[in-house]
């Protein structure tokens, strides 16, 4: 427990997230600051910084923010029982690090390296079990189940036209990096982006959009994907988004 409640800052610090996720985090409801102080600053208490544990456990579960957002509103959701599986999920990823730190010493010792994959297999397996339950318990947002049915309807052609528009739209914002987030050509692409995943995919909101946004700067999955265009691509996409839902 903390003693008194945190800046937003420390806040930060503490659960790993950055400022602007939390920042974006009050925008859309997902979870309000416990109080600001005299000058307006954002703080957070226990309750929150619970919450935000929480979040982040159905993030690593692969659930969107929306998603997570319903899940949490629930009558019969269980703050408890997402604190003890995230708790006892982090410990599997610390068994990994670890196994990752001791295979460190052993190539800088020039020892033979003993692999433990059974660590990395017990968190991936964890993590699949929590996901498949949530889905169970919680069901799937309008949004996947829209983007489910129309992806089962495509055939090979259209899936295929589909990545290569996806593909194409990706290496113009690549081609754009260090240019102005605002200008006409990115906001074009934005626009095209959303356009691509409302077509092919479910109706993409300014909401939707914003998420997604955040998404490609903060999961290390989808940053690391939309980099390979070129390094810069995902933090283009997230300022061009962000100005263009701002408008």
């Amino acid at each position: 427990m903390v003693k008194k409640p945190l800046s937003i800052k420390k806040t930060a610090a503490l659960t790993g997230l950055s400022i602007r996720a939390i920042h974006y985090y009050d925008e859309i409801g997902l979870l309000k600051p416990s109080g600001l102080t005299k000058a307006g600053y954002r703080q957070y208490d226990d309750e929150a910084i619970s919450a935000l544990m929480q979040i982040m456990f159905y993030k690593e579960l692969g659930f969107s923010l929306k998603e997570i957002a319903n899940i949490m509103k629930k009558s019969d959701y269980d703050k408890n029982e997402a604190l003890i599986k995230h708790r006892d999920l982090l410990i599997f990823k610390k068994k990994h690090i670890e196994s990752l730190i001791e295979l460190t010493k052993q190539a800088l010792k020039g020892e033979e390296m003993n692999v433990k994959n059974d660590v990395l297999q017990e968190y991936e397996n964890a993590r699949k079990q929590y996901a498949d339950e949530a889905e169970q318990k919680w069901g799937k947002s309008k949004a996947y189940q829209q983007s489910a049915i129309k992806h089962d309807s495509y055939n090979e052609k259209e899936k295929t036209d589909m990545m290569n528009e996806a593909e194409e739209i990706f290496k113009e914002f690549a081609n754009n990096i260090g240019t102005d987030p605002s200008g006409e050509i990115v906001q074009k692409l934005v626009k095209r982006w959303q356009e691509h995943i409302t077509r092919y995919s479910y109706d993409c909101t300014t909401e939707i959009l914003r998420g997604l946004a955040l998404m490609y700067v903060e999961d290390e999955r989808f940053k690391k994907n939309l980099d390979k265009y070129g390094k810069g691509t995902a933090k283009l996409m997230h300022d061009a988004i962000i100005v263009y839902c701002k408008q």
